[in-house]
Formats: C-alpha cells, sequence, structure tokens
C-alpha cells in the first residue's frame, strides 16, 4: 500500500456518519433527514396552491 493510500484511508475513518453527528449534536435521529415537510403548514399551503391553480 502507498503512502497516499494510507492517507486517504486515514481520512476516510475519520468522516462521521449523519446519525452519529445528530448523537454528538444532541439532535434527535432524523433531524437532518432531506425527507418531505410533514407539518399542517405544508398540507395547507399544497391545498391552497391547488386551489389557487383553480381560480386562474
Amino acid at each position: 500500500m502507498s503512502e497516499r493510500d494510507s492517507i486517504i484511508r486515514e481520512i476516510a475513518a475519520r468522516v462521521l456518519d449523519i446519525e452519529t453527528l445528530e448523537a454528538l449534536m444532541g439532535w434527535p435521529s432524523g433531524w437532518t433527514a432531506f425527507g418531505s415537510v410533514g407539518t399542517e403548514w405544508f398540507h395547507w399551503l399544497r391545498l391552497m396552491r391547488c386551489e389557487l391553480s383553480r381560480l386562474g
């Protein structure tokens, strides 16, 4: 193994996955997920956009 390969492996071993980072920061699990928003505001906004598009 070359010195370059060992350096790359060492750096890659230091990278944190998102679950570990959330735990270290004290955030709830899944807090940083990119999923769709599931709040009431989101559902209302989607409904209003649909209704407004019917008007014009």
